[in-house]
């Protein structure tokens, strides 16, 4: 974590500012350890050469346990205010970097308001920047996401035909992964048959699934904060020759882009790999959104394999 947040604080310098307010939870957690569950439960304020975790006494314990690399403020009134009273930010003419992407309208008015001094800056990027690239330990709890997930999968085949609705199988999904370890599901699970296949993020709904019918899953579990985002193709009963041939062709794209992937690869590169294949194939219109993305604390994350 201290390693971290060194590296932020090298960015912060290159950038000409004095401090970066953080505000999103899975950055503060990504730089300092701590995981709060609610927007404003907890700012990191990261000056050049300390950090300083804000948050109230709900999280005393868990900041206590939680935090390396950063000193702890239990507030006494609202989180905001006492980030304003926090002297080193009081100078004048001091940089106050925001996460613009993140901090909301009103949070920005009371901050700006409460630190008149201050010279507040857009920021984008400083953080995802860094935590694009996975470190060993942050691997292993992918891994370890993404096991929970296709273990999870394998159990729920023998409960899928035709009667059973989509929200049944979710549900019985999302125990699964549970017992098998998953803090949560890392989205609200997907599972989408017939028609509904054709939803890009169609939610399990109460229709009920029939003979024949292809069935689309999207879901993935939370392991010690890390996600997964798993999609399986199904066929209830036997598949069509059409129905083959699509997911043949989908499924050699994908083994294809797998095994081009490579460092220093452009993600343009990448997504041609597969995309190339399936235009060739004759379905290159239907191809609309990109090959992948990066995952970690969030189900997207940099970097975007896209045209």
């Amino acid at each position: 974590m201290k390693t971290r947040i060194g590296k932020l604080q090298r960015s912060i310098a290159s950038e000409n500012i004095d401090a970066l307010l953080v505000s999103e939870l899975s950055h503060i957690r990504y730089l300092c350890g701590f995981a709060a569950t609610e927007t404003l439960d907890g700012m990191l304020v990261v000056l050049r050469d300390s950090a300083h975790l804000f948050t109230d006494f709900r999280y005393r314990e868990q900041a206590a346990e939680q935090v390396t690399g950063a000193i702890v403020h239990i507030v006494e009134r609202q989180l905001i205010y006492d980030v304003c009273d926090f002297e080193p930010l009081g100078k004048l003419h001091f940089r106050i970097g925001f996460e613009s992407d993140f901090l909301t309208h009103g949070a920005l008015k009371r901050l700006k308001s409460g630190i008149d001094k201050g010279i507040f800056i857009p920021t984008n990027d400083l953080v995802e920047d860094l935590s694009i690239v996975k470190d060993r330990t942050e691997l292993s709890k992918i891994k370890g996401a993404v096991k929970i997930s296709d273990t999870a999968f394998e159990r729920i085949l023998g409960i899928i035909q035709p009667g059973v609705r989509e929200d049944e199988i979710a549900a019985e999904l999302e125990y699964q992964m549970k017992m098998l370890g998953s803090e949560k599901p890392s989205f609200e699970t997907i599972v989408a048959s017939g028609y509904r296949g054709a939803l890009p993020h169609g939610v399990a709904s109460s229709k009920v699934i029939k003979k024949g019918e292809m069935i689309t899953f999207d879901f993935g579990a939370t392991y010690e904060g890390y996600v997964s985002d798993i999609t399986r193709t199904v066929v209830v009963g036997r598949a069509t020759s059409k129905q083959k041939k699509i997911y043949n062709l989908v499924a050699k794209a994908q083994l294809k882009a797998i095994g081009a992937a490579k460092a220093g690869m452009a993600c343009a590169k990448l997504d041609a790999v597969a995309r190339n294949i399936i235009t060739k194939g004759g379905f290159g219109k239907k191809f609309g959104h990109g090959l992948g993305h990066g995952i970690g604390l969030l189900v997207h994350e940099g970097p975007r394999v896209s045209p």
